[in-house]
């Protein structure tokens, strides 16, 4: 599982998770994509972030003004928990995020036999 963190257009930090139930995640301008905003330098869609079953990638989908990591334009990057890219000038960080599984609670003891 991972999560991706953002702010939103009214300033509002956010995050969405990107694992095995979501694994496609879309950026964009448009109504489908997960992580919209209005921010003019970002494509209708973007770029999008997968779950492979073994890794994240971060696809850019033709966008005019570029998906950038380390301030390098890429087409496609796999990421690694830390990383942050831009879409155009808008800012998303990427976290690799431990899944925590409670253990079962343990049973009640038994009733002691009753006595009579």
């Amino acid at each position: 599982m991972a999560v991706l963190r953002f702010v939103q257009d009214d300033g509002v930090p956010a995050e969405v998770f990107v694992d095995a139930q979501n694994p496609i995640v879309k950026i964009g301008r448009a109504n489908e994509c997960e992580i919209r905003t209005r921010n003019s330098t970002v494509s209708r869609r973007h770029c999008q972030v997968v779950f492979t079953g073994s890794s994240f990638k971060l696809y850019d989908l033709n966008s005019s003004n570029g998906t950038y990591f380390n301030r390098e334009r890429v087409t496609e990057h796999t990421l690694t928990s830390g990383d942050i890219f831009f879409c155009g000038n808008y800012e998303i960080s990427f976290e690799e995020a431990e899944v925590v599984v409670e253990p079962a609670p343990a049973p009640p003891p038994p009733e002691p036999p009753a006595r009579v």
